[in-house]
């Protein structure tokens, strides 16, 4: 018998695990801890991942995430500002 001539056979495979983001963005209190402790407004990709939340919810929270997120970078810069200005009063 030759290569040509013999029956092909065939394998069971495991079906590929579903996208492991959308799983992610479907838990909405991993979501929220990783947007708002972790990503800030680099997150809100993830935002849209998510199925279980409707159109509006998601804009509502990327808005939110951004601001807070602004607002953190701005609360850094004061920060920098004020402790730079008592740094440089000592030369």
């Amino acid at each position: 018998m030759t290569r040509e001539d013999e029956p092909l056979t065939a394998e069971i495979i495991e079906e590929p695990k579903g996208n492991q983001w959308v799983a992610l963005a479907n838990n909405p209190w991993l979501l929220f801890s990783l947007l708002f402790l972790v990503t800030g407004f680099l997150g809100i990709p993830l935002i849209f991942c998510s199925t279980r939340m409707t159109m509006l919810q998601k804009l509502i929270l990327s808005f939110v995430v951004t601001v807070y997120t602004l607002l953190l970078i701005w609360g850094t810069y004061a920060i920098v500002m004020w402790s730079w200005s008592r740094i440089a009063e000592t030369f």
